[in-house]
């Protein structure tokens, strides 16, 4: 409301009067909208929201967002954090997330974890074509290179991965099971 990011996910820590910012450099006017959000309220404008009345948005990348259009509007709270599907937690004892708490979904299937859990099953013997792509070193998996390496047909590689979209998979079956929207929007990078 006030125009200040008080935190982008592995850009800046600190507050940044983002939309005073931008208007001066712009000079128009900005709003400032959380990015799952403003593709939802996108797809309302130019997209399938025209067409169809409850969509769920899923983003996944080096986080995991979602949005719930419901009868033709953005759902929110008065929080303004609603759709959280990245923070519904998938494991006792996990992870710290960013968030504060432990295991959320986040910690298990965005991009950065998927990357250190590559890491750690890769070797000559479980994984021996993911081996050989990195030269035999697993810290050469990294999220910018994720999307050459799954194109992969390595079986030790692809069971790895199979337990990540499994979680994955497990919530967003329960988020669909209990909204039943007319389509689901998957989109990331």
């Amino acid at each position: 409301e006030r125009g200040i990011s008080t935190h982008a996910y592995r850009i800046w820590d600190q507050p940044v009067e983002v939309t005073k910012v931008l208007t001066e450099a712009l000079e128009c006017a900005v709003l400032l909208e959380n990015n799952v959000k403003a593709f939802a309220q996108a797809e309302l404008t130019y997209g399938l929201g025209r067409k169809k009345e409850n969509l769920i948005l899923l983003k996944w990348g080096p986080g995991v967002g979602s949005a719930i259009i419901a009868q033709g509007s953005i759902y929110d709270s008065k929080t303004h954090k609603s759709a959280e599907i990245g923070h519904v937690r998938v494991e006792k004892d996990g992870k710290l997330c960013r968030c504060g708490r432990r295991g959320c979904l986040e910690t298990r299937v965005a991009s950065h974890p998927i990357a250190s859990h590559l890491r750690q099953v890769c070797s000559a013997e479980t994984t021996p074509l993911l081996w050989s792509a990195v030269d035999g070193e697993p810290e050469r998996i990294t999220v910018h290179n994720l999307d050459i390496l799954t194109a992969l047909e390595d079986p030790g590689m692809w069971a790895a991965l199979e337990e990540d979209i499994t979680v994955l998979a497990n919530v967003v079956g329960g988020i669909l099971t209990m909204l039943v929207p007319d389509q689901m929007i998957l989109y990331g990078n």
